[in-house]
């Protein structure tokens, strides 16, 4: 089988282009012809380029013509696209239909819905988009204080929505969780398409290994929609230790006020500061899609506290591989991370482990990705 992939890298690597690289990665060991199609942020610099990616948000002529010109070249069985935003536009899936090549699209956060992409409006869970479309957000300049911004936002999602692209052009949509089925299904995307396939991650390196547990830590970007400030006052109401690794807008805030701020760290670097810590806190106040940190963890057996919002909860079983908290509440989360102790957090790191074991490995999920494209290759022909 030959699959081409398709993505759009962020300037500041995150956790949709690890799963991309780790997608690659897996189909390639087992087999599959693997082409990709890519750019990425980091080349946007001057006003010039931001012009011009902006002229192209809703549709990118340039992007259908070289895609295209590749689909013709390549002839492959599959085309699985990831991020498409801001340089390759939904004008990738015409160019897949031109191509007459099959296409699998991995919904990797809300952004085709909503200009906030996490449905998070002023600290809290704003659903208009779903109901009303997008418009209400170009007044509130929700991307990036920009009204420019989030007018060509809305613009493309209000004009793919009325035209049918995801409808007519998406042979199936990959999403993470059940949460977020119904909520692609609520805003009109063909329930029929949608497919459930969580993330995955690779079995920790022997070399991590049975490491002292202590301490809590956590792993992402430093910004206020993942709720880091309220877990660095909620470790001091607790008075308990909580690393943070990453980058981010707050990070300056999290050095001023003496918080142990390990910065950003290597994979590898990654599974051994987990295996070092009693438990992962992921303390969001945002929808998320799937979190590779957390299957990262449960791969270890280390247990996830977690906030009790949107897929989240179906990611984390309360009381059984992790525990739950309700967003954005300090006291709360304070008292789970003071009162919790040391055997019961081992418990739940042993269940996370099973789960991983039962729903999250490589294997499970290549069998599940082979499948979906042998299915909508086998239709197309």
């Amino acid at each position: 089988m030959k699959a081409l992939l398709v993505h759009n890298y962020y300037a500041v690597r995150g956790g949709e282009d690890m799963v991309f690289d780790a997608e690659c990665d897996l189909l390639r060991s087992a087999g599959v012809n693997v082409v990709t199609f890519t750019v990425s942020n980091k080349r946007i610099k001057g006003l010039c380029q931001r012009v011009s990616v902006a002229v192209g948000v809703v549709f990118s002529v340039v992007t259908f013509f070289r895609l295209l010109w590749c689909l013709l070249r390549e002839r492959p069985d599959v085309a699985h696209v990831h991020n498409y935003f801001p340089q390759l536009s939904p004008s990738v899936f015409f160019a897949c239909a031109a191509a007459r090549v099959p296409v699998v699209h991995t919904l990797h956060n809300f952004r085709a819905i909503c200009p906030t992409a996490t449905f998070l409006f002023r600290g809290q869970i704003a659903l208009r988009s779903i109901a009303e479309g997008p418009w209400w957000a170009v007044r509130h300049k929700v991307y990036r204080d920009s009204v420019i911004g989030t007018l060509l936002l809305a613009c493309s999602i209000s004009i793919h929505r009325r035209i049918g692209t995801w409808v007519r052009l998406v042979d199936r949509f990959l999403v993470f969780t059940p949460f977020a089925l119904e909520i692609f299904a609520e805003a009109g995307f063909p329930r029929a398409k949608l497919v459930i396939k969580p993330n995955f991650a690779s079995e920790p390196l022997a070399s991590v290994g049975e490491q002292p547990r202590n301490g809590f830590l956590y792993v992402g970007r430093l910004s206020r929609e993942k709720g880091v400030e309220h877990l660095l006052e909620a470790s001091r109401i607790a008075g308990v230790a909580v690393s943070f690794a990453g980058t981010g807008d707050l990070g300056a805030l999290l050095k001023r006020e003496g918080a142990d701020l390990i910065g950003e760290l290597k994979p590898d670097e990654v599974l051994y500061a987990m295996a070092r810590c009693s438990a992962l806190v992921v303390p969001s106040i945002c929808f998320e899609g799937f979190p590779r940190v957390i299957v990262e963890a449960m791969a270890l057996g280390v247990p996830v506290i977690a906030s009790d919002i949107g897929p989240l909860r179906h990611i984390v079983e309360d009381g059984v591989t992790g525990l739950l908290v309700p967003p954005g509440d300090v006291n709360a989360l304070a008292s789970v991370l003071r009162d919790t102790g040391e055997d019961a957090l081992r418990s739940l790191g042993a269940a996370a482990k099973e789960k991983y074991l039962a729903a999250y490995t490589p294997q499970q999920n290549l069998s599940q990705l082979l499948e979906i494209y042998s299915e909508i290759a086998a239709c197309k022909n």
